[in-house]
């Protein structure tokens, strides 16, 4: 009996013990329970408290966090948060590679961008992320921008013609719309009233904001433009995952790449609804639009001073390649169906969902990562109350240097409207690439024992070389590159 009472009191010492040694996580997320990151980061903080017994605890958006992403960020690199769900364009701030994923019609579809994403060019992203104090683990999603409107239907660049499209203050948003045609007006948040009132046409925003903010009232077509991918990087701090054992680090990678497939069919399931749900409200939905034309047409966008640091455009020209040799299926939009379930089933990583998503297969993981096969994520259903705290789905780009906004080329403007600037007077001339640097990083060991194949990885200096000195000045020459965007 005694030896049993001392087992029993052992094993609750050891359990009280172990939980107070459990290691806590500090997650940044900032946004609302429903949102893409609020999924991500709750599906990880599961998984990973399952996976590592009780040693890891995750706390999600702990008090004290900044009302940004940058100042999360800021944590990341200082390690006093260790973990962040943060959306792409806000990392651009930190390391302008990462702009190249927002590139106006880069990827036909989400199958498409994931497939890409989660191979070697992300994996060279990620690399670069490491500059800034960041390790890159997964890559998550909020979708395609998306275009409404209240004139017409929208299928050619001809439909496009003189039509006002809000958008929010930025270089790149205006220019895109510029070489489309269109006749952006930049214009802060909230639009509801301009749009109701006529002031403009149309806007361009993600589904889940036309659904959450009632467009459907004051807006008749919609075009699925898919004219800007919205990514999640899934991120840790450097200094924080150094201290890791690589068991452990395993352990977090797998967890945190489950919860972004997990999330991903959430986010594909959820777009499914918003689509029959707009449909029902009355609006007329264009899902095949000339996107070749559209793509043709802001080609020369990757000559803005945005994109012209080189290692962004050696990024941006691979990208492009990859997307040219990267098979698109039948169809990228989800079709409606009469009774169609709700469910989705995944059971293996890349196989696609047995239901709500048809011809839309999730793009397959990292090699030996299993996909998550918890309770399935229901689509979305108009909810008040599950807006992010940010109002838009949208960080406004690096401001071009007012200095650099003409082009340096004379007699390259193209025939456009009266009165409307083209989109080349917002380029520069391009800059002189440079030969890249490869390195080869050992393929890792999973921890099935699977060697992986060594990643080749291309880098260039992130800045020119500065101008020689005059040879009649006794004083260096001061002109340098221009600082990053």
């Amino acid at each position: 009996m005694k030896k049993l009472l001392f087992a029993l009191l052992l094993s609750i010492l050891l359990s009280t013990t172990l939980h107070a040694a459990a290691r806590e996580i500090k997650l940044a997320a900032l946004a609302r329970p429903g949102s893409p990151q609020r999924i991500v980061a709750e599906k990880f903080k599961e998984l990973l408290e399952a996976q590592s017994a009780g040693s890891f605890s995750v706390n999600i958006d702990p008090v004290g966090l900044g009302p940004k992403e940058t100042d999360v960020i800021d944590g990341i690199q200082t390690n006093t948060i260790q973990m962040g769900i943060i959306t792409a364009s806000s990392l651009e701030v930190f390391d302008p590679i990462v702009r190249v994923i927002s590139f106006p019609f880069l990827f036909r579809n989400e199958q498409q961008a994931a497939t890409i994403l989660d191979g070697p060019l992300g994996t060279a992203l990620f690399r670069d992320l490491e500059t800034i104090g960041c390790k890159g683990l997964a890559f998550s999603e909020v979708g395609f921008r998306q275009m409404s409107n209240n004139l017409r239907p929208i299928k050619t660049l001809a439909d496009l013609h003189g039509l006002k499209i809000r958008v929010m203050p930025s270089p790149l948003h205006t220019a895109t719309w510029l070489a489309l045609g269109a006749n952006p007006v930049p214009m802060p948040w909230p639009i509801y009233s301009e749009l109701e009132q006529g002031v403009v046409d149309g806007q361009e925003n993600p589904l889940w904001i036309m659904e959450a903010y009632s467009f459907f009232e004051v807006q008749k077509f919609l075009t699925l433009t898919r004219h800007s991918y919205i990514a999640l990087i899934d991120v840790a701090s450097l200094r924080w995952w150094e201290t890791l054992t690589r068991q452990d680090q395993e352990m977090i990678q797998e967890a945190m790449v489950r919860a972004a497939h997990y999330q991903r069919l959430d986010q594909r399931a959820k777009e499914a609804a918003r689509l029959t749900m707009l449909q029902e409200q009355g609006m007329i939905i264009e899902k095949h639009p000339d996107f070749e034309a559209f793509r043709d047409k802001v080609a020369g966008l990757k000559e803005m001073t945005i994109y012209r640091e080189p290692r962004v455009q050696v990024l941006l020209a691979k990208m492009q390649e990859a997307v040219l040799l990267t098979p698109e299926p039948p169809t990228a939009v989800p079709e409606e169906r009469a009774g169609m379930s709700t469910a989705l089933t995944p059971a293996e990583p890349d196989q696609p969902p047995t239901t709500a998503i048809p011809e839309q297969p999730e793009a397959p993981g990292p090699t030996g990562i299993p996909e998550h096969t918890a309770a399935p994520p229901q689509p979305a259903t108009p909810q008040a109350g599950l807006l992010p705290i940010q109002t838009e789905a949208e960080v406004e780009s690096a401001p071009l240097d007012p200095k650099d906004e003409q082009s340096s080329e004379p007699g390259t403007k193209t025939a456009e409207p009266e009165r409307q600037p083209t989109a080349l007077e917002l380029l520069d001339a391009p800059m002189p690439p440079k030969k890249p640097m490869q390195i080869i990083h050992e393929g890792q060991t999973t921890s099935e024992g699977e060697t992986l194949p060594p990643i080749i990885e291309e880098r260039i200096p992130p800045f020119p070389d500065p101008v020689p000195q005059s040879p009649v000045s006794s004083k260096p020459d001061v002109k340098q590159a221009p600082p990053l965007p």
